[in-house]
């Protein structure tokens, strides 16, 4: 991680944590140490860098990193946002009938 932040032209560094704890043989095992110490590697290397450190990820792991730095935070995939948008709007329509 910290060969990759001191490039020039690199402003973040964003983990997907999903394909992340793939790559690391723990699918989906979000509260897996591994995980974390992998996440926190990439954290270090972007702050010793000055540079701007977050992930993408919902509930208390998102929680967590916010708490410990992480400043690019993205919580929503299109499809949610759009699932939810849609929901609301036949709430809507339910209502006026």
């Amino acid at each position: 991680a910290g060969e990759i932040a001191v490039v020039d032209g690199i402003d973040a560094l964003l983990v997907g944590p999903l394909h992340l704890s793939v790559s690391l043989g723990i699918p989906g095992r979000f509260d897996h140490p591994a995980l974390d110490e992998a996440i926190g590697r990439v954290a270090a290397g972007a702050r010793s860098s000055g540079k701007i450190f977050g992930l993408h990820a919902g509930g208390t792991l998102l929680e967590t990193w916010v708490r410990r730095g992480a400043r690019l935070a993205m919580n929503s995939l299109d499809t949610i946002m759009l699932s939810e948008g849609m929901e609301g709007i036949r709430r809507w329509f339910d209502g006026i009938k």
